[in-house]
């Protein structure tokens, strides 16, 4: 089972591996980012940067050239900063559910960062 001390193990079973390369993004665009904006939802609830999507689509004109290098930043560094990656959790009651004292009757509601929902 095991090779023996000062021996060769028998790896004649053991088919060789490809070296897969890291996977490699297209860039980013202004259109891109002002695409997303567009599919961003009015009257909701903040996440933990309290910037509201009502306030991205007015300045989405001004705000596109700036996103655009600090979400290719992350494509080039392939690193995405811990701060975008928090959310604000807030416990819903479920309408369906009559009993209140029912830990099922509540669910957990994640409410990420702005900028993070426009980088996805």
């Amino acid at each position: 089972m095991f090779a023996q001390s000062g021996g060769q193990a028998d790896l004649s079973n053991i088919e060789p591996t490809t070296q897969s390369l890291p996977p490699t993004f297209d860039r980013i665009t202004r259109e891109d980012i002002r695409k997303n904006i567009e599919f961003l939802p009015l009257k909701k609830a903040l996440g933990p940067d309290m910037i509201p999507n009502e306030l991205i689509k007015i300045l989405k004109n001004t705000i596109d050239y700036s996103l655009e290098n600090f979400f290719n930043s992350f494509l080039k560094l392939g690193h995405f900063p811990k701060s975008l990656k928090t959310a604000t959790t807030v416990i819903i009651q479920n309408a369906k559910k009559a009993d209140y004292v029912d830990p099922s009757a509540y669910q957990p509601k994640a409410l990420p960062n702005t900028i993070r929902k426009l980088f996805e």
